[in-house]
């Protein structure tokens, strides 16, 4: 007998499974608060964002290698100040030879304690946490959770960067769209 059965039968037995409610019946019931005025849309879709969380995998909510800006190894941490002045970012990856060989990431707080600003990246580097692209996002925030990382690179079956995902991307799927002081506006 597992032990779930056995706490099962010892708190009353199996009739308890049978008040179990479904996703199904919770949004029935968001819908009809929705309907009398007591819950509001957004709690609606948000209540329905965090069932459809561990169904979306991260290839359906990934920033395209093609939109990302890296830094090579070599390049500074003054290259690194300035460029996360000029796109507003604070992370990035770290690449080698080329964009699919990517060797950690960097955080711009992590120059505040260089002396050196002609101190190439990779002396400051973290490690990046790596994903495959079909990985579910619950997965991906718990592994971002247990590595203290807020981002993660996505990879194919051929081991090739596609792009990343970002603590922000997870939250934005239950949330929505979150925009701070560093997004810029489009008109």
């Amino acid at each position: 007998m597992s032990v779930s059965n056995f706490l099962t039968d010892l708190v009353g037995g199996r009739e308890h499974r049978k008040n179990v409610v479904t996703e199904e019946e919770i949004m029935a019931m968001m819908r009809l608060g929705e309907a009398e005025g007591t819950i509001q849309r957004d709690e609606t879709e948000m209540v329905n964002d965090v069932f459809e969380f561990d169904e979306t995998r991260a290839y359906e909510i990934y920033t395209p290698k093609e939109k990302i800006v890296f830094l090579h190894e070599n390049d500074t941490v003054e290259d690194l100040i300035k460029k996360s002045i000029e796109t507003g970012f604070s992370r990035f990856p770290v690449y080698k030879k080329d964009l699919d060989d990517v060797v950690g990431m960097v955080h711009v707080k992590d120059s505040l304690i260089v002396k050196d600003s002609n101190l190439p990246v990779k002396s400051i580097m973290r490690d990046i946490l790596r994903i495959d692209s079909g990985m579910k996002v619950d997965d991906v925030l718990r592994e971002m959770k247990r590595s203290k990382t807020h981002l993660a690179l996505l990879y194919d079956k051929k081991g090739r960067v596609l792009g990343l995902v970002s603590m922000e991307d997870l939250i934005e799927e239950i949330f929505g769209e979150i925009s701070d002081e560093h997004d810029r506006k489009i008109e």
